[in-house]
């Protein structure tokens, strides 16, 4: 089947070769050249104007560049050494900031003793006014006590039992009032 298939194509190539005239061909390569010469005329002179210029702009752009590189270079050292100044600037200025802090710290504590000692002395003084006012109420009390038990031991006649009894119960009155 292969063979025959082969046999097939020759003759069908041969017939196409009986079928193009020599007109035919002189025409299609005269077509050929005629479409190089356009493409030439219209393209290939334009792009080639077109990439002469293009490799132009790359150039100045690459110079431009270098320019640029070189104006970078000059404003790192510039930047390290303003940074370098920056930070030893920093640092004076740092350490101002604690000296300045640490004697306000201290001004601070001076006054806060001494504002704490004031504290304390009025809380003592008014301690002690507290304690003989209460002091005194007391004795008050324990007078009036004493004096109600008193009076009410003499208009009873009271045996020794009921003498207690009313002692524990003023003592439990005078508690109740504290």
């Amino acid at each position: 089947m292969n063979m025959q298939l082969l046999t097939t194509m020759q003759e069908e190539s041969k017939n196409l070769f009986e079928q193009i005239s020599l007109t035919d061909i002189l025409f299609t390569m005269m077509n050929v050249l005629i479409l190089f010469g356009g493409i030439t005329f219209l393209l290939y002179k334009p792009v080639k104007k077109f990439i002469a210029a293009r490799t132009e702009e790359i150039e100045k752009i690459t110079r431009e560049n270098a320019e640029l590189q070189k104006e970078v270079a000059n404003a790192k050292i510039h930047v390290r050494d303003a940074v370098e100044e920056a930070k030893l600037e920093a640092g004076r200025v740092s350490q101002e900031a604690i000296d300045f802090a640490e004697n306000k710290k201290q001004e601070i504590l001076k006054e806060a003793k001494i504002e704490k000692e004031k504290i304390i002395q009025k809380a003592r003084n008014e301690a002690d006014i507290e304690k003989n006012s209460l002091e005194n109420k007391i004795k008050e009390m324990i007078s009036e006590v004493s004096v109600e038990i008193c009076t009410n031991i003499l208009q009873e006649k009271v045996t020794s039992k009921l003498d207690e009894k009313l002692i524990d119960q003023y003592i439990k009155e005078y508690e109740e009032m504290k």
